[in-house]
């Protein structure tokens, strides 16, 4: 008989303290913002948004929530907005949070906008709400987009020291996450010479960088190529899923220089 009322008193204790810890805003939701992903992907002329949002409940109930999410840009300008009611269940949940695509055009405008800085740039903002628990205060945070996007690169490029007319040459190209700068494997890159005089360009056959972030690029130059020291303009593109990335410059025959940018 002891032993059944100590069971039952402690059970009432407990329901007290889950009560007295929502009253004080204690409500054991965590965000996993390490394992926290962020993916962009291709739909015909828009960039569909899609986040994973891993949320640890660390209590033995299911807690109802609204988490709300927002592409921020550098200058505080919201790009795109996700909201959804969700119900933590005891453990571990990933939320898929869809966000309203972006305009290809205009994302690409703002990857070439020094100020902007395009999605390498910008952040993700969450709020997770509780409404059933009165005086529970929200989560709330911010992280790099950078930092949660594996597919997001950048283009390194390094050329021949000499190359003459007619002869060949090949681009090494490597994919690099900008803030790690661990290697980017399955990323499809394609070079292009652009010569004067109305000319058609002379692009080089595409390659997919490797595990280790590289590829190589080759291609022939012309016999007849145009005056010495003229420079050549050498535009190098990198796409993955939706985003793309790109490296360019100046290439001399005569003085074989090469100028990547």
């Amino acid at each position: 008989m002891v032993y059944h009322s100590s069971r039952r008193f402690i059970f009432t204790v407990a329901i007290i303290l889950g009560c007295f810890s929502l009253a004080l805003g204690q409500v054991e939701i965590r965000v996993n913002e390490a394992a926290t992903r962020f993916h962009i992907d291709a739909k015909g002329p828009q960039l569909a948004l899609t986040l994973k949002l891993p949320v640890e409940n660390l209590t033995t109930r299911t807690i109802a929530a609204h988490v709300v999410v927002e592409l921020v840009d550098p200058q505080g300008k919201i790009r795109s907005r996700g909201e959804q009611d969700v119900a933590f269940a005891p453990s571990s949940t990933a939320l898929k949070i869809p966000l309203p695509p972006l305009s290809r055009a205009e994302s690409k405008a703002k990857e070439e906008d020094d100020e902007s800085g395009g999605l390498i740039w910008d952040r993700l903002r969450y709020a997770v709400t509780f409404p059933a628990a009165g005086a529970a205060k929200p989560l709330e945070g911010v992280i790099s987009v950078s930092e949660i996007t594996p597919q997001l690169f950048e283009l390194h490029v390094a050329g021949p020291g000499i190359v003459s007319p007619g002869g060949h040459a090949t681009l090494r190209v490597r994919a690099l996450q900008p803030i790690t700068a661990k290697p980017v494997a399955g990323v499809t890159v394609g070079a292009s010479l652009e010569f004067a005089g109305g000319r058609k360009p002379l692009p080089a056959r595409t390659a997919v960088t490797d595990r280790e972030g590289f590829a190589s690029l080759g291609f022939t130059l012309p016999i007849a190529l145009i005056e010495e020291n003229h420079p050549i303009p050498l535009k190098v593109t990198g796409t993955m899923g939706g985003y793309s990335a790109s490296a360019g410059g100046d290439f001399y025959v005569a003085r074989a220089a090469w100028r990547l940018r």
